[in-house]
């Protein structure tokens, strides 16, 4: 199963949030393969025209893969512990998901 992490916003190359983001990518799909996960793949969009959360919410849904499964990540939503969270991913992996993508939105969150 493919995990693609869409989010607003773009890091820069030489930004230290880039270089733990990197380290975390790297870790992933060495360890996830033997357990049907991965490649994790990142897909950053930028709303440069300042249309707000309707603006990113369209870019957004452009960046995801097609058939998809969608995690909204917002601060409303439920609270997984890590056992709860990997117990989730292994559900969906086993549910035959080819792709799973998890969304965030800008500063002023994600548009309904």
């Amino acid at each position: 199963m493919r995990l693609h992490i869409c989010a607003v916003g773009r890091m820069r190359a030489i930004d230290a949030e880039r270089t733990v983001f990197g380290d975390y990518v790297a870790r992933f799909n060495r360890t996830a393969r033997p357990l049907g996960l991965g490649p994790l793949l990142e897909h950053e969009v930028e709303d440069r025209k300042g249309g707000g959360m309707t603006a990113e919410a369209d870019l957004l849904a452009r960046a995801l893969p097609i058939g998809a499964f969608v995690v909204a990540m917002d601060e409303r939503g439920s609270v997984l512990s890590s056992p709860e969270f990997a117990a989730q991913l292994a559900k969906w992996r086993d549910d035959g998901r080819q792709d799973l993508a998890f969304i965030i939105g800008g500063a002023d969150g994600i548009a309904p």
